[in-house]
């Protein structure tokens, strides 16, 4: 199996979970989403701190998200002709 994308936000050793609380901030309006519990899962992981890293990381820069870019796709494109092309 190979994993395309980017790190994920969570990770192995713990997680916010369970209720979340939406605040809105008055002046911007932006909403921030704090969670209520963190569980910690009591396991060692290496690199701590860090969410599930990708085997093939597709970095997005402004440019492709604002020309709908779908990296993921491109990347799995390339795994895929590879694999056609070593198997023949």
């Amino acid at each position: 199996m190979v994993c395309i994308g980017t790190e994920t936000g969570g990770g192995d050793e713990g997680s916010n979970a369970i209720l979340n609380y939406t605040l809105t901030l008055p002046n911007s309006h932006i909403r921030v989403i704090i969670p209520y519990y963190h569980f910690d899962h009591d396991i060692i992981c290496d690199p701590r701190g860090r969410g599930v890293i990708p085997d093939i990381h597709t970095p997005y820069s402004l440019d492709d998200l604002l020309n709908n870019m779908d990296l993921e796709m491109q990347a799995l494109d390339k795994v895929l002709i590879h694999k056609q092309a070593t198997s023949e």
